[in-house]
């Protein structure tokens, strides 16, 4: 995984590596282990490179087809196959979906009514996650804030309250 990571941080964006090199014959490999590699790789791959998520900025490997469509794709996927390594074996787990809840909430009061809704059903993960989410959440919208308005306060409100008890 190092090597495949180091290409990620380290290889120019957009830039296709040759087609000859080793670069491709690895990455080829390992795009074929892929649990859609036939969907991926279709009439067959020209090209590699490393390219920025369009929407949320980070760095991922695409495939350009034979065909000039491209498509994205998780080197972790490849290697789960590879080694037989079952991801994600609480997917259906309540649990872990309230944890995914929280991290993706967009603003503070979203947070605040998750807590509100499900503080009884917290146990010391969901809680770290939400104290935290609601940090980050804060620290954006405070940083937004010009000089002259009030910054986001949790003490008085009685879901962050409930939740630090």
């Amino acid at each position: 995984m190092r090597f495949f990571n180091r290409l990620l941080e380290k290889s120019p964006v957009d830039t296709d590596w040759a087609t000859d090199g080793e670069v491709h014959a690895v990455l080829l490999d390992a795009l074929g282990r892929h649990p859609d590699a036939v969907d991926k790789i279709g009439d067959g791959v020209d090209t590699f490179a490393v390219s920025l998520h369009p929407s949320k900025g980070y760095r991922s490997f695409v495939a350009t087809r034979k065909d000039g469509t491209t498509t994205d794709f998780s080197l972790r996927k490849c290697v789960d196959v590879m080694f037989g390594v079952d991801r994600d074996p609480r997917a259906n787990d309540p649990a872990t979906a309230l944890t995914a809840t929280i991290v993706r909430t967009k603003t503070v009061r979203d947070a605040l009514a998750l807590v509100a809704d499900n503080v009884d059903r917290f146990d010391r993960i969901h809680v770290a996650a939400a104290l935290h989410r609601l940090a980050r959440l804060a620290q954006r919208d405070n940083g937004a804030r010009g000089a002259n308005m009030r910054p986001v306060r949790f003490g008085d409100d009685e879901a962050y309250v409930r939740l630090v008890k």
